[in-house]
């Protein structure tokens, strides 16, 4: 069936229809727009039914905010050239890159049985992905692992060999993992949640204890986001029963001292314990499939357990113990240039903030300089996060009257104000 670049762009977003619904109902509020939607209309829009004319001008002025796209745009085909234009931009490479996804496409479903090719070569998608996410807008990782994740269902529902399914088991467990925490880099927690809960079912159904670990991990990391620090840290329990030692462990231990962070400069022991903790399932020799093998953003390296220290101790609001983990993080990141530069920039940011606290506004300013050169599409929630506590710091008596302070937070402020993240509407809370 044919739909329009409006039906095709709620495909690609953490949407479903009757959340779009609300969410446009929502947003026209917001804006003072007389105009309401309901499901039946938003399914002739994505049809292409409208017979009676384009939506009427509140409907276009709503639609225009929530997607920053002319409603000619919107209501195209998807599949037409002009589309095609509108959603991406149109260079040789996106038209072979295109062809050649369609060839693999139509190979997949004319094969009469799953072939252990088409397996390997999804398990290869997943790699590609996992080591691109940290230079790859969440948007685009999102919409790329969706077909991913899509071809690996169609797969699961043609072949009963048990080698397989266990094979398509984990690939639905990895994509929809990474499609978690790109959904979380968006901004939407509770989807996020959900999509964590699915993958570690995916990872329970093969026995795969390194996956359901970093589930557990990541589902962590949401709670104590979103206020909930106790629940995490129930969920690292749950995690560090099944985790196998080394690298995983490490990881658990280390978000888990995140969690106690929030509790404030009462909980230093608990977070000290938690960081040598890490540090010793570090030392050992153990590896895993998972966080050792597979690798890119299922890893969890030095660098990445100093930039998890760093964030940590931002929280505490040790400035000393801040701005050496982050400096560790970006001394170890620049051994391995282009491959993390998302993750460079966060770590910046808290070496940013720990400067602030220890009230050296130049040397702040200086750390942040390569925030700014991110893309409005790259800045992601944990960036936008650790840039709010930057500014909330700002506020304390020694910047009130200081020129430069009120500056750098409203820069902070615009900055996240053009982000996909706040471009983005809110996602469904309950």
């Amino acid at each position: 069936m044919r739909t329009t670049v409006l039906g095709a762009l709620i495909a690609a977003h953490p949407w479903t229809q009757q959340e779009f619904v609300r969410t446009y109902n929502a947003t026209a509020l917001q804006i003072n727009e007389q105009s309401s939607l309901s499901l039946r209309q938003l399914k002739r829009w994505i049809a292409g039914d409208v017979a009676s004319g384009k939506p009427q001008a509140a409907a276009q002025r709503v639609l225009r905010h929530i997607f920053q796209r002319s409603i000619d745009e919107l209501f195209a085909w998807a599949g037409d050239e002009a589309a095609a234009g509108s959603m991406r931009g149109v260079d040789e490479r996106e038209w072979i890159m295109e062809a050649a996804d369609e060839a693999r496409e139509h190979a997949t479903e004319a094969a009469v049985e799953v072939s252990s090719v088409t397996v390997e070569d999804l398990h290869g998608d997943v790699s590609t992905l996992a080591h691109r996410y940290h230079i790859t807008p969440p948007v685009r990782l999102l919409s790329d692992a969706l077909a991913v994740r899509n071809r690996a269902w169609r797969l699961l529902d043609r072949t009963r060999r048990p080698d397989q399914l266990a094979s398509l088991y984990l690939v639905a467990g990895e994509v929809g993992a990474l499609m978690a925490a790109a959904t979380f880099d968006l901004g939407y927690v509770t989807a996020a949640e959900q999509q964590i809960r699915a993958a570690r079912t995916y990872a329970d159904l093969i026995d795969h204890r390194a996956l359901a670990a970093w589930c557990y991990g990541l589902e962590a990391e949401a709670a104590y986001w979103t206020g909930r620090p106790r629940r995490a840290r129930e969920l690292i329990a749950a995690g560090l029963a099944i985790a196998p030692a080394g690298t995983a462990r490490a990881r658990l231990y280390s978000i888990r001292a995140r969690s106690w962070s929030y509790a404030g400069p009462s909980a230093a022991q608990n977070v000290d314990s938690d960081v040598a903790a890490a540090a010793a399932e570090r030392d050992g020799s153990a590896e895993d499939e998972l966080h050792d093998g597979l690798g890119g953003h299922f890893s969890f390296s030095l660098a990445r357990q100093s930039r998890c220290n760093a964030t940590t101790y931002v929280q505490l609001r040790d400035a000393e113990a801040a701005s050496g983990q982050a400096q560790t993080a970006l001394d170890l990141y620049s051994q391995d240039p282009g491959h993390w530069r998302l993750i460079e920039a966060e770590v910046a940011t808290d070496l940013g903030a720990a400067r602030v606290m220890a009230g050296e506004l130049d040397g702040a300013k200086d750390a942040l300089n390569r925030v700014w050169e991110l893309d409005p599409g790259e800045r992601r929630e944990g960036l936008l996060h650790r840039l709010r506590q930057v500014a909330s710091t700002l506020e304390a008596p020694a910047f009130r009257q200081s020129p430069a302070a009120e500056d750098l937070a409203d820069r902070i402020e615009g900055y996240a104000a053009d982000s996909i993240v706040r471009a983005l509407p809110a996602g469904p809370t309950s």
